[in-house]
């Protein structure tokens, strides 16, 4: 996580936003998520450090800066959670997901094996 004025200059000043999420795709380069932005989008992904399961933070701008598009994703085959919406997510066969991303936030949790064990098939 970042400690100042990131998180706030990309929700409230849309025009740093360059900035800001170069700044994230810097500090993430080196980091493989299993959900990723498709290329036309501007957003980042990075993966967060859970005890079960994977779990990949997309931050994205708002669906008015993306002309009300859905936020598109690719993703490894899976149920996925997003924990911000707390909806269901499963990626098409072309592995894409498309989000409205309403807030720009989207926070996939993909259950490990031993918790798509005890649940069952989704």
């Amino acid at each position: 996580m970042v400690r100042g004025l990131l998180g706030p200059s990309l929700v409230h000043e849309y025009g740093s936003s360059p900035s800001a999420l170069r700044i994230l795709a810097i500090a993430a380069a080196g980091l493989v998520p299993q959900v990723a932005p498709v290329a036309t989008e501007h957003a980042v992904a990075l993966p967060v450090a859970v005890e079960h399961g994977s779990l990949t933070a997309v931050l994205a701008p708002d669906p008015l800066d993306r002309g009300g598009r859905p936020l598109r994703l690719r993703a490894a085959p899976g149920e996925y959670r997003d924990l911000w919406t707390d909806d269901p997510v499963r990626p098409g066969p072309d592995g894409e997901i498309a989000l409205p991303a309403a807030e720009g936030i989207a926070l996939l949790w993909r259950p490990g094996r031993d918790e798509t064990a005890r649940s069952g098939p989704g």
